[in-house]
């Protein structure tokens, strides 16, 4: 399974608290050599990859996200092409970062502020391939992932929002052409996995 979670959808109650966790841990996220077994931010290949990420990191400032951590593209030893990770806050559904594929360190933070609308952002996409949920509700985690249409869907007890991740998949099969979503038409397969 192929799945880059490049949306993060945050209850309202939490943003503030999230974000500045986000931008904390994107500053620890330094990209490094992809061979080295402690780096956590590899290489982006081939070297279009990085001009496609920047390019899409230009169109969420020039739609009016807010950039809350990243920096300029680095090079680390053997000189891969590496970008350090990106977070965007404020993003909205019309918005290129929070509509399309990215297949970069880059995070597009949208904000909702019930359970209704949370299902109806995480479903406001022709992907998905995955879903993330973060509740302590066991029971709003399993309405949550009966309800977003994606063909994975996990849930995690270890905060008090609900967060979903949504990529590549179900609905319509990134990159991989008329028989993957042929396949897709005739069976629609959920997994759903709970941390406990």
């Amino acid at each position: 399974m192929r799945a880059a979670g490049s949306r993060l959808l945050v209850e309202k109650s939490v943003h503030a608290q999230v974000i500045e966790q986000l931008a904390e841990g994107a500053k620890k996220l330094t990209p490094g050599d992809p061979l080295d077994k402690n780096t956590r931010l590899g290489a982006l290949s081939p070297k279009s990859s990085k001009e496609t990420v920047l390019s899409y990191i230009k169109k969420g400032v020039d739609e009016g996200a807010q950039l809350v951590a990243g920096g300029k593209a680095a090079k680390p030893k053997r000189q891969a092409i590496t970008s350090k990770q990106r977070c965007f806050d404020g993003v909205q559904p019309e918005m290129t970062i929070a509509r399309e594929e990215i297949f970069g360190p880059v995070l597009a933070v949208l904000t909702f502020d019930d359970f209704d609308q949370g299902v109806k952002l995480a479903n406001n996409t022709i992907y998905g391939l995955a879903a993330g949920i973060w509740t302590k509700d066991i029971q709003k985690a399993h309405r949550a992932a009966k309800a977003i249409r994606a063909g994975t869907s996990g849930s995690t007890r270890s905060t008090s929002t609900i967060l979903a991740r949504r990529s590549a998949g179900s609905k319509l099969p990134a990159l991989d052409g008329i028989s993957s979503w042929k396949r897709w038409m005739v069976l629609e397969t959920k997994t759903v996995w709970v941390g406990l």
